[in-house]
């Protein structure tokens, strides 16, 4: 039943109560000060009003049930920390410290959680239930299958005729049978030794060393026979510490064997650790899980098995807190993170884990998956990737059991950046004690499948998560109390299996379907299963459709087609022109959008953000929907324009200029969904094409100018609720915030906002996109520092948003150099090694090379000192690309009425008196790669302009234009220039310059041709190899946008939208124009539709 929405509502009277709970709670509860703290704190400041079990009191609400303002720990502390006036209640932050807030908070999740910590429930009572198990899609029941186990069985395995495997930590192996029968102990396993600590809680706990952990069957079991056995080897006198301390040490071990006639037989060590590692560090946190993977790797994980103040754990040295990765025979794979370092366990495969509890390889996606305990909160599951950083000690969303911060850094003399750790993909505050997992593929269960069933000890309950795409997408207590579980399995025949533990025994129990009795449901047709994404192809080398802005998720801009070639192209020639009804034309209005299409349809948006669907065959508007903006949207930089729209999952995404997102039928139109994702009146529009990408809608949002603090956001595809969001500008206490004044609120109006579509990795799962310029534009005085992450290149984990790295093109910017020009991706051998590549033509006129895998440059980039302005607050050196510039950097002579200092160069800083610099850049235009070749072609422009700044700058608000000084742009006649670059060197190999401002992107072809629009209303093919002009063709109005290249029943088109811009002050007009190859005259009726 729905609770009724309660405040959180934390009263002031700081008022101590009476402690009521029983003594031997008490008692407890002493045995860690934290869990003491927080409970009195609570009772201090909050009881009064909330009740001292959170029932509510005469003063106040109770904090049971629905919470208004959320309940998650990020939630409950904002709520602590700034109250609500409007409810009556303060704000703490005065009166409390961050740390006694936090505490405060993790009482109350563990209060309404009914979690404990001082408690681990191995005495509360089993509580099977009777009857059927409600859930959101599948009801159950649990029936017990054995129930006479030791108190502290770790791992059962299924065979295949119906039998269990079955670990008991301090007996040894069992089998049980398909009756329920419970076999003698396996003869001739490794020694379990039985010391076992007391059960009822974590009070005086005896430590125990040599207990066995998981079994587990070799995937060819079948045809080798093959079980291994994870356990704990114990021994003494055999290193300096058992013969120090006359006491057993010992360490994880892995074998395998057979077993035949009830026999342990044909052992063989697979891994073992050196014997110094070996120590008195108990078993209870030790890990002991086994996976395997389809190519013949065996992991295992070892938990706290080192020293004081979890020494050794970030040490590779060292087996403990690490998943380790061998092959099947116990060789080392060559592929293994560290597999050439010496020095370190090389079987090493991640490293900084607690105290891992799951382990599962997911054969449908190769992902390997790890659950694991926090300490106080934190509880995770993780995706495990080769090499990663974990973070414990170091970092976790817990808190320590003393109610402070988990920083054992500084004990340990290691200082790390956040973007060092690997964040989880679901963390569990408070924690729930989270033990093993599965991730079902149960038939018996089908709306199951890829579901997460997660068990867990403390909190006695089964979990059934839903990650896609490496995030959390919802969770479902299955049931609670019931019994610890320790691990969960499933078998072929499609049954799910729990393994409980208990003071009293433990059980193994069986997750049975209502009717199986009975047989399946015959009268009854199951509902379909809940569909997983079902993606439209999104090539990177597209040879039909066009179906993103930038020709496919790497940006690249380029099609694989040949049809239309540089031995032909002199007979390309129109299909037809569809005038979109006088949509965006008058002056402020820019028409800068690629089309993209698909199956035989064509979708355009004009600079008013209408929409419109064209018969590929025809050119016949099929629909136009439109946006209807209003004419008081007064935060637009460079004209009213968008440059493209998204397509997925059936629908049409459009950003628009009034801060909306929405999606749009593909077939009618029709809206589907609409949000504000931002308002413009706070200075945010949507200028770029959404990126539609595994069921989320990705964008980013301009605003630079108008004091905004940038932002990329993602949306689920199926109704616009938000995902995730990245902030360009980091708040206090985020990773870079020390590149901003600490002040002042600088940040909040920092600028770094995202112009363009950006690119995605699939295989790396990582997003990419470049930053506008910090605000205010040209006054650096009032935000000293670099000021991350502006004008840089960001890369996210793009399922969850979280930052994995970036590289900054300028330092400190004061000249506008922001980097509008879509990120590419592309793969090159460079020295003989492939390598997974990134550039970015920058504002600087330098191109920027970069591994994509990590930010650093695969052709080097130099820090320079540069010349100095102290008003400006300049930043002592600027990164300088090797290689050539794709414009002209410096000036050779002054334009008239101005001085010439240091020739003009880029970072030549200024203050009051205007200075004149060459301004060569690469804005939004697209730029264009040929991956085989490895050449960018770059659409850039050569120009002047002269930079002074305003002085008496005060903050502005959000939405405010927020320059800080003038940018002019000298009367020099300005050239277009179009330049290929080599990747792997960073050199021009040829430049052709125009008259004119290039202002419409590139798109390269197979057939070695590159397409570039022209300010006066042509569209050009030229040689890709040589820059020579081939073709021409003169249209109506001004060429600025990317053309796209697709194919309709085999047949090879060109496709451009041809209406002017503002910024390139050309012709407006409102046409879509599509070419093909003719033979002789032009066959079908009127060119216009």
């Amino acid at each position: 039943m729905k609770m009724a929405t309660q405040h959180l509502k934390l009263c002031v009277i700081p008022l101590l109560i009476a402690l009521t709970r029983a003594p031997a709670a008490f008692a407890q509860a002493e045995a860690y000060s934290g869990v003491t703290s927080s409970m009195l704190l609570f009772q201090e400041h909050c009881a009064v009003c909330h009740g001292e079990n959170l029932e509510g009191a005469s003063q106040g609400t109770p904090l049971r049930g629905e919470l208004r303002h959320g309940d998650s720990m990020a939630q409950i502390i904002a709520s602590t920390t700034d109250g609500y006036e409007e409810l009556g209640m303060p704000g703490w932050r005065d009166a409390l410290s961050a740390d006694q807030i936090r505490n405060i908070a993790m009482y109350v999740l563990e209060t309404r959680a009914n979690v404990d910590y001082v408690t681990s429930n191995f005495e509360a009572p089993l509580s099977i239930p009777a009857g059927v198990i409600q859930s959101e899609v599948h009801d159950f029941r649990l029936e017990t299958v054995v129930d006479d186990l030791d108190p502290l069985p770790f791992s059962i395995e299924p065979l295949s005729d119906g039998r269990l495997l079955v670990t008991e930590k301090t007996k040894g192996v069992r089998i049980v049978g398909a009756d329920g029968a419970l076999s003698d102990l396996v003869r001739g396993t490794p020694q379990a030794y039985d010391d076992i600590y007391r059960l009822e809680s974590r009070l005086d706990i005896e430590r125990g060393a040599g207990w066995l952990f998981d079994v587990a069957l070799h995937p060819n079991y079948q045809e080798n026979g093959w079980i291994y056995l994870h356990f704990s080897e114990r021994c003494t006198d055999c290193n300096d510490m058992s013969r120090e301390t006359g006491r057993p040490v010992s360490m994880n071990k892995l074998v395998r064997a057979r077993i035949e006639d009830g026999e342990w037989t044909d052992e063989e060590t697979i891994w073992r650790a050196e014997m110094e590692h070996y120590s008195r560090a108990s078993d209870v946190a030790a890990g002991g899980r086994v996976a395997f993977d389809d190519a013949g790797h065996v992991y295992f994980s070892i938990g706290i098995k080192g020293g004081s103040n979890y020494r050794g754990i970030q040490d590779l040295s060292t087996p403990w807190g690490k998943i380790h990765r061998v092959n099947e025979d116990g060789g080392i794979p060559n592929d293994n993170p560290f597999a050439d370092q010496d020095g370190v366990y090389r079987s090493i495969y991640t490293y900084g884990h607690r105290s891992p509890q799951g382990l599962e390889f997911d054969a449908e996606t190769g992902a390997l998956w790890g659950s694991e305990h926090g300490p106080r909160g934190g509880d995770e599951i993780n995706r495990l990737l080769p090499g990663r950083n974990y973070g414990w000690p170091l970092y976790s969303l817990g808190m320590d059991y003393d109610g402070t911060p988990v920083e054992y850094g500084t004990d340990l003399g290691i200082t790390f950046e956040l973007s060092d750790i690997e964040q989880p993909v679901v963390d569990f505050t408070p924690s729930p004690a989270v033990s093993s997992f599965i991730i079902s593929t149960s038939e018996k269960f089908p709306e199951w499948e890829g579901d997460f069933l997660v068990g867990s000890l403390k909190a006695r309950s089964l979990f059934r998560i839903g990650i896609e795409h490496n995030r959390l997408v919802y969770r479902e207590t299955l049931f609670e109390g019931v019994g610890r579980i320790r691990d969960i399995e499933q078998n072929d025949e499609g049954d799910i299996f729990l393994l409980l533990e208990h003071g009293a025994g433990g059980r193994i129990v069986r997750l049975v379907p209502p009717d199986e009795e009975v047989g399946p449901l015959a009268s009854q047709a199951a509902e379909p299963p809940r569909s997983r994404p079902d993606e439209e192809t999104l090539s990177d080398l597209p040879t039909t459709d066009w179906l993103t802005n930038g020709g496919g998720l790497f940006n690249r801009n380029f099609s694989a087609l040949t049809e239309i070639n540089t031995e032909n192209v002199n007979r390309l020639g129109p299909v037809w022109r569809t005038h979109l009804e006088g949509s965006g034309v008058g002056r402020k209005y820019s028409g800068e959008a690629q089309p993209i299409v698909h199956e035989g349809v064509m979708y355009v948006i004009t600079g008013a953000d209408d929409v419109f669907a064209l018969d590929v065959e025809t050119g016949e508007i099929l629909w136009r929907s439109s946006a209807h903006l209003t004419d008081e949207i007064s935060t637009i930089c460079c004209g009213w324009t968008s440059r493209g729209v998204g397509f997925g999952k059936d629908k049409i995404f459009v950003g628009q200029l009034d801060g909306v997102l929405k999606a749009l039928d593909k077939d009618s139109g029709e809206e589907v969904w609409s949000i504000q994702a931002e308002a413009w009146e706070e200075g945010y529009t949507i200028t770029s094409a959404p990126l539609y990408f595994q069921g989320m809608v990705i964008t980013g949002f301009a605003g630079g100018e108008f004091a905004a603090r940038g932002r990329v956001k993602a949306y689920s595809a199926d109704d616009g609720s938000l995902l995730w969001t990245f902030y360009t500008v980091p708040a206090p206490g985020e990773f870079g915030h020390d590149t901003w004044p600490a002040d002042d609120d600088a940040w909040r109006t920092g600028g770094g906002t995202v112009w363009h579509t950006p690119a995605v990795d699939p295989e790396l799962g990582l997003i990419y996109f470049s930053t506008g310029n910090p605000g205010p534009d040209y006054n650096g005085a009032v935000r000293a520092g670099d000021n991350l992450f502006t004008v840089s290149i960001v890369a996210l984990d793009v399922y969850t948003g979280r930052y994995r790295w970036h590289f900054q093109e300028v330092h400190h910017d004061l000249w506008d150099y922001d980097a509008p020009n879509p990120v590419v991706l592309f793969d090159l051998d460079y020295n003989g090694v492939p390598r997974k590549g990134l550039a970015q033509a920058g504002k600087t006129g330098w191109l920027y090379i970069l591994d994509r895998t990590n930010g650093e440059p695969l052709v080097g980039i130099e820090e320079r000192a540069v010349p100095q302005e102290p008003r400006q607050a300049t930043a002592a050196t600027q990164p300088y690309p090797v290689g050539d510039p794709f414009v002209t950097q410096t000036l050779d002579v002054a334009p008239e009425g101005y001085r010439l200092i240091n020739n003009g160069a880029v970072f030549t800083p200024f203050w009051e008196e205007p200075v004149v610099l060459r301004r060569g850049d690469a804005n939004w235009p697209p730029s264009a790669v040929d991956p085989e070749s490895g050449v960018m072609y770059i659409c850039a422009g050569e120009r002047q302009a002269a930079y002074s700044v305003r002085e008496d700058l005060e903050q502005v608000e959000s939405g405010q234009r927020y320059s800080g000084g003038r940018m002019r742009f000298a009367p020099i006649p300005v050239t277009g220039i179009v330049s290929a670059m080599d990747l792997r060197t960073n050199r021009k190999l040829w430049s052709q310059r125009w008259p004119s401002r290039c202002y419409s992107g590139l798109v390269a072809t197979a057939g070695d041709l590159l397409f570039a629009g022209r300010n006066d209303g042509r569209l050009t093919a030229l040689d890709r190899r040589d820059g020579s002009k081939l073709w021409e063709f003169t249209t109506d109005s001004g060429v600025n946008a990317p053309a796209a290249v697709f194919s309709h029943n085999g047949k090879q088109y060109i496709a451009v939208f041809s209406a002017g811009s503002l910024l390139g002050r050309t012709t407006r007009g409102d046409s879509v124009w599509l070419f093909t190859l003719l033979d002789g005259e032009r066959e079908g009726g009127p060119l216009d539709h």
